[in-house]
């Protein structure tokens, strides 16, 4: 594809080949954002969820997000103005250049909420890529997107719920078919972080900081 003003610039320069690059897929509820924070405070990695693309665009050509219908007509919009690999594109530039403005050690980078199965067979073919696939039951899954912190997206959440897993769960599915490692997510928040900590320091031998 040609690309205009708009489209992100080539990842290529901005992260080193060795740089693990982790990418975290899983239904609404699943667990995704925890792992992530727990990349970022044990790994200092940088992480950032594919949906900052869809709000960036928003924000830029003036589209309210005020629920999860707007974030689909907006991805919908993107897709068709610029391909399925935007979204990718967009979130590892921003990753590359958080990289470069550093002025820490950066042990690694994550992009979490990948929906679309052909970012997630492109990220996971990556130098240092890992594919993880996060999981839970779907009563606890509901159960925990109507106690996390009050998002204007998430508003009704639980009349949501089905419907995010009629237009998401099927992609997801697929993702999580192909992920390289599966965190069945049923126990508690430590346990989550045992898992990742685990995972990670056996996957790329990092050492997570206050060890």
């Amino acid at each position: 594809m040609a690309r205009n003003a708009e489209n992100p610039r080539p990842i290529e320069g901005y992260l080193p080949d060795s740089l693990p690059i982790i990418g975290v897929a899983g239904q609404l509820g699943s667990g995704k954002g925890e792992v992530s924070k727990v990349l970022e405070e044990r790994f200092n990695f940088i992480t950032r969820p594919v949906s900052d693309a869809i709000r960036d665009y928003a924000h830029k050509h003036k589209i309210p997000l005020k629920s999860r219908t707007d974030y689909w007509r907006t991805n919908s919009e993107i897709i068709e103005r610029f391909g399925e690999d935007y979204l990718l594109d967009a979130t590892l530039e921003k990753i590359g250049g958080l990289y470069v403005a550093s002025n820490d050690p950066v042990l690694g980078a994550s992009i979490d909420g990948l929906r679309i199965v052909s970012n997630a067979q492109r990220l996971k073919s990556m130098e240092g890529a890992l594919l993880l696939g996060i999981t839970a039951d779907r009563d606890l899954r509901l159960q925990r997107a109507l106690e996390r912190p009050n998002r204007p997206e998430d508003k009704d959440i639980e009349k949501q719920f089905k419907k995010v897993e009629r237009d998401e769960g099927a992609p997801i599915d697929e993702i999580l078919k192909a992920a390289d490692i599966i965190i069945p997510n049923e126990g508690t928040p430590e346990d989550l972080r045992e898992s990742v900590l685990e995972i990670i320091a056996d996957t790329y031998d990092l050492i997570p900081i206050d060890d």
